[in-house]
């Protein structure tokens, strides 16, 4: 039996801040830490430069009491429209869109999980975070939280 997980989830936030203001938080992967209740650290690797497709990441991510690593790669950068990443440890790809409003920034998280999780990833979810639909439920309250800390952050700067 494959262990399945919803093609997408997604949340929306509109921000009184600009698009290169929200750009200059949401595209320096680095950051994540500040808003995903999730995700402990983010290290770029193999840097060559500003990030952009094909760069490397590196994450740290804790719930409860597990923790476990995760791979990724950027897939796509359009400066102040869309930042893109796969994780290979899991199949999904996350990303950013901004779009312009006349009062700022409408904000976009999305993670596109695709059809099915690996056999670890998916072994790894059902025993230690309470099974893949679970987790996707989860997920879904995290984007809730990062997008309200991102408009925070946005809206000081």
């Amino acid at each position: 039996m494959t262990s399945q997980i919803p093609v997408t989830l997604e949340r929306s936030i509109d921000i009184a801040a600009s698009p290169a203001t929200v750009w200059g938080i949401v595209s320096d992967l680095r950051r994540t830490p500040e808003w995903s209740p999730e995700c402990r650290r983010v290290v770029v690797l193999r840097r060559a430069g500003s990030i952009q497709p094909g760069t490397q990441l590196l994450g740290i991510n804790r719930l409860r009491f597990a923790v476990w690593p995760t791979r990724s790669v950027v897939t796509e950068v359009s400066p102040e429209q869309r930042i893109a990443w796969n994780v290979r440890t899991s199949g999904a790809t996350w990303s950013y869109e901004l779009e312009p409003t006349p009062t700022g920034t409408r904000l976009v998280e999305r993670r596109d999980g695709g059809t099915g999780m690996p056999t670890v990833a998916a072994t790894f979810t059902r025993f230690l975070l309470g099974g893949v639909s679970g987790h996707s439920a989860e997920l879904e309250d995290h984007i809730e939280v990062s997008l309200l800390r991102i408009k925070s952050l946005a809206e000081k700067e």
